[in-house]
């Protein structure tokens, strides 16, 4: 359709569709804008180009320094009595210092939304931003000194002094965003505004998963600044893109205690023992951040004088005339890509140890390494990008740039390392050993910045094939808790890598102002890691003076290979002309609202099962030379089925064509995964057994049961389809459908979690299918429900060898392990999708709406879809109870020589802080009364870092009867535990009233279902994910912006109780010789939280009418 803009300017082609529904709220909203025709706005029109509000999505990539300073005490004392004598009494007290720093480094997306005010040429305005994505990591190093002194209270004398340099490092993530920002600025010329920038930042800040220290707060929101400049350059009357340098500063502290208690009794005997530790440190944080970023403004904007901006030769007296075909000018896009390639690795290590002992002597050791490596690089991506064609006949070249908005590209490198050590006293040698072992290394491009360049030819009007290349920037980052000592406590986390890129594609218009690609792309990336690290460490004991020093050089080369497929949707500005793309398919235009191709977005979420078969088979050999000759055998193997819960959701792109004969529609799509956080944690019984000898003669036998989680938990981080769907018309507006196909999910194991072998990242062929409705909301709108089911089965093969051989002073010793774990995974998933579609070419009449009650003829009633950007910060509590009880027999012969039993009760109470941000998606429907306006919508999470962790203390009581002798005892500790809410399925209802024709004021309230899962890999035995039914109320203000697009603002109350019961059991047998002993366990523990958050949201709203 076409929207006349006036000034000599006739007809802007029609900016329908939304291909970045998923990925990137402004790309669907100037869509939606133009795509149905706006009229007279609810208030005056900005009749101006530059005033007025506008929303928006900027993509970001720098770089910065981080610097942390920490000082720490602790201490423990002991106390022991004798019939209330005291027998011994002693303390240790300590402090640390540490002055760190290092690099800040990683990308971020941000959605915006703001007003300008125009005084001839000055503009002036502010706007709120808040992240969809960040990766930013900081990780400062540096030397820690600790200084320590322990005391005997009895003899009131000094008994030892400790003094330590060490190299530390600190891991944090700058997860999300809030900004407040104002710009002024100035017209340079009708077209391009430069301006300036300033404001407040409130910055999401955690530590890795797993590497939070003493139980201190996981999640912080932390005040910091912004200041800047940048240019912003008129694409259309409505459309501009921007460039901006950021500069962003955040100054925070943080603080955490923790202590404990133990009692033991046995008869008259009595100990009392007491530990404390705290620590508090200042982090400041510089970062250096180029934006680039795309603007919808929203009002009749007059004339578009952007094009004054081009190259006179390029352009006539109006815009339609500056491109005049639809292959010339600027375009924006997004792709979706999956692929793999290989990595390969070269290492070398080298380890100095040495102490000196007075009186005494001097010790070193020295170990040199050499390893390679090779592995699998897995993932997908999804990127958005922005760029500039020119054509010249048949030719067409450009350039563009594009970032990522989601990455779970991973590689997982293992091989072998030879090694060798020789040690000394006194620098004569004592022994020397050399051998082989199993090592790894793994980590993730988390996300990637590229300028490419495009070159091509049309071979039909409709048709480009081109071939591009350019310069790929990639942000490697090691998994949050990787254990290699060197990567925690050294060289940077995040690493900018400057790689390359070169490929082919193909181009296809499905309109003058929209088409669609295809591409190959090959990728590469060289880049090394230097890894120093080391302490020294002095005490002083008596007499006595002992002094060690240790350091550890490691040096990494990597060069990795990644072959990926993309499909990307491109809207390309400009106006022009007929739509004759449309010669290229059969037959005329699409001349109904069910033919033709169509782009749109799913959000899904669902539950399933999951059951794994496990053998693992594991065996040592030993044989040392001395005075004879011993060689020693351990043969272990154990086999399992544990089972588990999938949970999760997962939002997808999806880009396909239908035909049409009569009532009956068939077709078929391409979908993808912008988000995924489905995962599942098996646990089940598991026997094993085990052998040992000793020159042939056997000296042991183990074997038993136990209830165990599976040590691999998987996490489903993306997934391609490729779908056919079959349906019937049941009425014009109304498709009933059946669909199935191949599901390709891409499989990890959560990060932390370090088994060696198989890749960690793995693509799984698996099949889905399911049925569907699709109803029409306009001719080019509709809106999908699904019910999916998917399945997956595969393998994981996991293996390590270990080899050395010995020499010392009279003896030598030859080793040999080897490990390996077979798993063979089932997977089945129940998941409920919703979906919007929008469906290129002329529709026809909107006669959709007649399946509503009543046609929406005002713009508050009817359907409506938008998203909310949301932060806050709430309390959390957790009650802990749990139960362990064990017994152990041990007979000789049929001699019973030890009877003992243990139980064990624990009770704790622990509170902490719930904070972090989330974005939505929703879509509802409006009725209205007069003033009176009443609906319901479902809201979907597209991202959350939101997250909880609780710190107190429990009390554990513990009775233990050995062959009749009681020993008791009470122990306080100190207790943490944390969950994230990965994402949030919502159901609301919402009732407000015009206080005016334009504002809506009204509350809210309805069910909210949370995804719970513990941070990777999972502390706990049992389900990781977990669906929680909570609760949500609140309240809001809804502003009309235009008939069809307005803003929201809110407040929300979440609350939800999660219960998690954990069970486990375990029996075995041991022989040793003559000796048998049995053994029992049985734990029980129950975790019930109480989670409050109290959250602010912003949403930009869409609604559907006929608006007279």
């Amino acid at each position: 359709m076409e929207l006349e803009l006036g000034g000599g300017v006739k007809k802007l082609t029609s900016l329908t569709g939304a291909s970045l529904a998923g990925a990137s709220i402004m790309v669907s909203a100037g869509a939606l804008a133009a795509d149905l025709s706006v009229k007279a706005p609810p208030r005056p029109a900005w009749v101006d180009s530059w005033a007025g509000p506008y929303i928006g999505a900027y993509f970001g990539a720098g770089a910065g320094r981080v610097t942390e300073s920490s000082t720490g005490r602790f201490g423990n004392s002991s106390v022991s009595t004798n019939a209330g004598v005291v027998t011994s009494s002693s303390t240790l007290v300590g402090t640390t210092a540490s002055n760190l720093a290092g690099d800040v480094t990683g990308s971020m997306v941000d959605l915006f939304a703001g007003y300008n005010w125009q005084a001839g040429s000055i503009v002036a305005g502010g706007q709120v931003e808040g992240t969809v994505f960040s990766d930013v990591a900081l990780k400062p190093f540096g030397n820690e000194t600790l200084n320590s002194v322990s005391t005997n209270v009895l003899l009131g004398a000094v008994t030892s002094t400790g003094a330590r340099t060490a190299i530390v490092q600190s891991n944090q993530q700058l997860r999300s965003r809030v900004g407040l920002i104002g710009r002024v600025g100035f017209l340079a010329r009708p077209d391009l505004l430069l301006y300036g920038l300033g404001g407040l930042e409130l910055g999401h800040f955690t530590f890795a998963d797993g590497a939070d220290p003493f139980g201190g707060d996981n999640n912080k929101w932390v005040a910091g600044y912004t200041v800047g400049a940048g240019g912003e350059l008129k694409l259309t009357g409505n459309w501009s893109l921007r460039g901006e340098y950021r500069y962003l500063n955040f100054g925070f502290n943080r603080s955490a205690a923790a202590s404990s208690t133990a009692n033991s009794a046995t008869g008259a005997t009595t100990s009392v023992s007491t530990s404390s530790q705290s620590f508090s440190s200042r982090i400041n944080a510089d970062f250096h951040l180029a934006k680039i970023g795309l603007v919808y403004q929203f009002g009749d904007s007059g004339p578009l004088s952007a094009m004054a901006a081009i190259p006179s030769a390029a352009r006539g007296s109006s815009f339609a005339s500056a491109w005049g075909d639809s292959w010339a000018g600027p375009y924006i896009g997004a792709y979706v890509g999956a692929g793999a390639g290989r990595a390969r690795q070269t290492s070398t290590r080298i380890d100095d140890e040495g102490g000196v002992s007075v009186p005494g002597g001097s010790s070193a050791f020295t170990q040199s390494g050499f390893g390679n490596l090779a592995g699998n690089m897995t993932g997908s991506m999804v990127d958005l990008f922005a760029g500039y064609n020119w054509r010249t006949g048949n030719v067409v070249v450009g350039g563009q740039i594009e970032g990522t908005l989601f990455s779970d590209v991973t590689t997982r490198m293992v091989g072998n390392e030879a090694y060798s050590s020789v040690s000394s006293d006194n620098g004569v040698v004592t022994s020397t050993e050399s051998g082989t072992n199993s090592i790894e290394d793994r980590q993730q491009l988390r996300s990637n910045v590229g300028v490419i360049g495009r070159a091509g030819y049309l071979v039909t009007p409709n048709v480009l094939l081109y071939g591009l290349g350019g310069l790929a920037l990639g942000h490697l980052t090691y998994p949050d808790n990787y254990p290699d000592p060197e990567a925690q406590v050294s060289d940077k986390n995040g690493k900018w890598v400057a790689g390359y890129v070169a490929g082919a594609g193909g181009e296809v218009k499905l309109t003058d102002s929209w088409s669609l690609r295809g591409e190959y792309r090959y990728m590469h990336f060289g880049y090394d890691r230097n890894e120093p690290s080391g302490n020294s460490s002095t005490s002083v004991s008596g007499g006595g003076t002992n002094t060690s020093t240790n350091s550890t050089v490691h040096r990494r080369h990597i060069d990795a290979d990644f072959h990926v497929g993309k499909v990307g949707l491109v809207y390309q500005f400009g106006a022009s002309g007929a739509r004759s793309a449309m010669a290229a398919p059969p037959g005329p235009a699409w001349s109904d609202g069910w033919a033709g191709p169509y782009i749109g977005a799913y959000f899904g979420a669902g539950a399933g099962r999951a059951a794994e078969t496990i053998a693992t088979n594991n065996s040592r050999t030993s044989t040392t030379t001395s005075v004879g000759t011993t060689t020693s055998t351990s043969t272990e193997s154990a086999r399992g089925r544990p089972v588990g819960d999938v949970t999760g959701s997962m939002v997808d792109l999806f880009a396909g064509y239908n035909w049409r004969a009569g009532n009956v529609v068939a077709g078929g799509q391409i979908e993808g995964s912008v988000f995924s956080d489905v995962t599942f944690n098996t646990i089940g019984p598991q026997t094993f057994t085990s052998v040992d000898t000793s020159n042939g003669a056997v000296t042991s036998r183990f074997s038993g049961s136990q209830t165990a989680a599976s040590q691999a938990p998987q996490q489903l981080r993306s997934n391609v389809g490729v779908i056919g769907r079959a349906g019937y018309l049941v009425t014009p507006n109304v498709l009933l459908y059946g669909l199935g196909g191949l599901a390709l999910g891409h499989f990890t194991n959560a990060d932390g979690d370090f088994s060696r072998g198989d890749s960690s990242g793995k693509w799984v062929a698996g099949y889905t299918l399911g049925a569907g409705g699709e109803v029409k909301l306009t001719g080019n709108w509709s809106l999908r429900g699904e019910y999916r089911y998917a399945h997956y089965g595969f393998d994981r093969d996991e293996s390590s060898k270990f080899a050395s051989n010995s020499q010392s002073t009279g003896s030598s010793r030859t080793s040999v392990s080897t490990d390996s774990t077979h798993r063979q995974i089932n997977a089945d998933f129940h998941t409920g999708k919703i979906g919007m579609v929008y469906r290129f070419g002329e529709g026809g009449p909107r006669s959709a709406m007649a399946a509503m009650p009543g046609a929406p003829s005002d713009h508050w009633a009817g359907p409506y879809l938008g998203a909310y950007f949301a932060a806050g910060a709430g309390r959390a509590r957790q009650n802990l109870a749990s139960t362990a009880d064990s017994a152990q027999q041990n007979f000789n012969g049929a001699v019973l020589t030890t009877n003992g039993v243990v139980s064990t009760t624990t009770r704790g109470n622990a509170v902490g802080d719930t904070m972090g941000s989330m974005v939505d998606l929703f879509a509802g429907y409006n009725w209205r009364a007069g003033n009176v306006v009443a609906g319901g919508q479902i809201e979907g999470t597209l991202f959350s870092d939101v997250a909880f962790k609780t710190v107190g203390e429990q009390t554990r009581n513990t009775r233990q009867v050995s062959n009749g002798v009681v020993t008791t005892g009470v122990n306080q500790v100190a207790m943490q535990a944390s969950e994230q809410l990965r994402s949030n399925v919502g159901v609301i209802g919402r009732a407000g009233y015009l206080v005016t024709p334009n504002l809506m004021l009204y509350g809210l309230g309805g069910l909210a279902l949370g995804h719970f899962t513990f941070p990777d890999p999972g502390n706990f035995e049992g389900p990781n994910g977990k669906w929680v039914a909570g609760y949500t109320a609140g309240a809001g203000g809804e502003f009309k912006l235009t008939q069809r697009w307005s803003l929201r603002g809110e407040y929300r109350y979440m609350h939800f109780d999660i219960d998690r019961n954990e069970t486990r059991t375990s029996s075995s047998t041991q022989t040793l010789g003559t000796t048998t002993i049995f053994r029992s366990n049985a734990d029980t523990t129950s975790r019930k939280t109480s989670a409050d958050i109290h959250i602010a949201k912003i949403g930009a709203v869409y609604g559907f009418c006929y608006c007279d």
